[in-house]
């Protein structure tokens, strides 16, 4: 498991990957998200959060997204 992942492309592939990605993530560990638009936020967010991962922060910047989620310990 890792401490740090950073994933920085698609919307569509990024939910796909959630259940593999969360996975691979250490308790305690932290996952950023990063190349979304403001408004594919919570389509994307779903199916971490249904891995248990929960938002710690979120980034927006001229209508792009970078979201930060943690895997409890």
């Amino acid at each position: 498991p890792y401490d740090l992942i950073v994933a920085n492309i698609l919307a569509r592939p990024l939910m796909l990957l959630a259940r593999d990605v969360s996975r691979a993530l250490r308790p305690g560990g932290r996952l950023i998200l990063s190349g979304l638009l403001n408004e594919q936020e919570s389509m994307v967010l779903g199916p971490y959060r249904m891995q248990g991962l929960r938002l710690v922060r979120r980034r927006r910047r001229d209508g792009w997204s970078t979201l930060t989620l943690s895997r409890g310990t």
